[in-house]
């Protein structure tokens, strides 16, 4: 059993392998729908930081760029959502395996509102150029996947990006969150990289502490918030 959460591990996650098996690789995309409805808390995050900003401003139309989208489950909901609140929503799906965005189109064929883009955040100036200019940029489980440099690098470009704010939903690293993972997991994923990559971006994941440290470096004024089960996000909203 993991016994150590003290430091972020630095061990890789199965499916960031581009030669990672690809049955299991869409198995673990498609889990994630469930995940996300049970553990994410990414619906009630967006309702509270995106779509009630949104309305606050007035905005009946909006485009999100959703980095890291995976399947695109995130992206159809908010359509869903931001309609019924009389809101149009267009979302920018944009994930850097080309397997990855090909489940994707097909998820979300049909809904003219959503495009994905197979690329990464690190050309986020051409990505606004070609499918913004961005209102809001959102992520979920991307920061696992950053060192705490670039993820002060990262924010500044997301603030200069956003025009009206971007919202990071992620892992809170702690034995709590790994230990309540780890017995969900065990009933509802199988045949996948899910249970062993959830683990591990636990692990991968951030404290309080660590993530408002990020926000300094970065000279961001954003929140740090936390949620159960197990959930950080970086909230910035443009006065």
């Amino acid at each position: 059993m993991i016994r150590h959460f003290s430091h972020r591990t630095a061990q890789p996650e199965l499916m960031d392998d581009p030669a990672a098996d690809e049955e299991q690789l869409l198995t673990t995309v498609r889990q994630f729908r469930t995940i996300n409805i049970l553990l994410s808390r990414s619906r009630s995050m967006i309702r509270t930081y995106i779509l009630r900003d949104a309305r606050r401003r007035g905005l009946t139309s909006l485009t999100i760029l959703d980095i890291g989208a995976g399947g695109g489950d995130i992206a159809r909901w908010i359509v869903g959502a931001a309609r019924q609140i009389g809101i149009t929503a267009r979302v920018i799906c944009l994930d850097r395996d080309p397997r990855i965005a090909v489940f994707a189109r097909q998820y979300t064929a049909g809904i003219p509102e959503i495009s994905v883009v197979c690329d990464t955040a690190d050309n986020l100036t051409a990505l606004a150029a070609a499918h913004g200019p961005f209102d809001y940029i959102i992520s979920n489980h991307f920061l696992p996947h950053l060192s705490t440099a670039e993820i002060g690098d990262l924010l500044p470009r997301l603030a200069e990006t956003a025009r009206h704010g971007y919202l990071l939903n992620d892992l809170r690293r702690s034995r709590f969150s790994w230990l309540g993972f780890m017995t969900l997991a065990t009933l509802i994923v199988r045949d996948s990289f899910a249970r062993t990559d959830g683990a591990i971006s636990i692990r991968r994941g951030f404290t309080p502490t660590e993530l408002r440290h990020a926000l300094t470096i970065a000279g961001q004024s954003g929140r740090v918030i936390a949620r159960m089960p197990g959930r950080l996000a970086v909230v910035w909203n443009r006065k």
